[in-house]
């Protein structure tokens, strides 16, 4: 549990020096596997700018999905988009 914790900061990390616009929080909770959960805080309109939502889910995948351990902890793997304003 501990290295998920650790590859989930570096991924903020960096999702927060890449995409400024954008406030990522991340919570892992254990249950019979570990569950994953992202949180990305922005407004309607920078996620549908260039496709960013889909930017953000790829880079996930690659920097930590990757690295989950079991086919479960990679299935249970969840990302939320909050945004700040009404979306369209």
């Amino acid at each position: 549990m501990e290295k998920y914790l650790e590859y989930s900061t570096d991924v903020i990390n960096q999702l927060k020096e890449k995409y400024k616009t954008c406030d990522f929080q991340f919570r892992l909770a254990q249950s019979n596997v570990n569950i994953s959960v992202f949180f990305v805080l922005t407004n309607s309109s920078v996620l549908s700018e260039e496709s960013l939502w889909e930017n953000i889910s790829k880079e996930i995948a690659l920097k930590y999905q990757s690295k989950l351990e079991t086919v479960y902890e990679k299935w249970n793997l969840y990302i939320i988009y909050i945004t700040s304003d009404i979306t369209p």
